[in-house]
């Protein structure tokens, strides 16, 4: 509770937080593309997307829709912006000496939905027309 009026007081002022009573948390991207960044911070107002990393240094790679995400922590910035640190376990990558694990980064805290567990099916349609069943009916 505490760490909740800490949060929304500095949304009043022109700090930075950070804020994880609730972490780590399982959540599901809503958003159709986020942009996994390397810091919280938002793409530069003259930038032409899509570029590429020389352009665009922060950015690490992009989540889609329906990924599965496991947020860290949460962090308030000075425009009051919330991002959430993330990893994402269905981009895995190799690393010298973590081993396997899900890329790390930001993303915006509103392109995430929190869950209590992952869905049991995951699924990507790949033509322009699918028929889908509901088992129940």
């Amino acid at each position: 509770m505490l760490t909740l009026h800490i949060c929304s007081l500095l949304l009043a002022t022109a700090f930075t937080i950070n804020c994880t009573s609730d972490y780590p948390q399982k959540m599901i991207l809503t958003s159709s593309v986020a942009d996994l960044r390397a810091l919280p911070q938002a793409n530069a107002h003259d930038l032409k997307l899509p570029t590429s990393d020389v352009k665009n240094p922060l950015q690490i790679t992009q989540i889609l829709l329906g990924e599965y995400i496991i947020a860290r922590e949460e962090l308030i910035d000075e425009r009051g912006q919330a991002w959430i640190k993330i990893n994402a376990p269905q981009q895995e990558f190799y690393r010298v000496p973590l081993g396997w694990h899900g890329f790390p980064g930001w993303i915006q805290k509103d392109q995430a939905m929190a869950v209590d567990s992952y869905p049991a099916h995951n699924l990507v349609v790949k033509n322009l027309l699918v028929n889908l069943l509901d088992e129940n009916e």
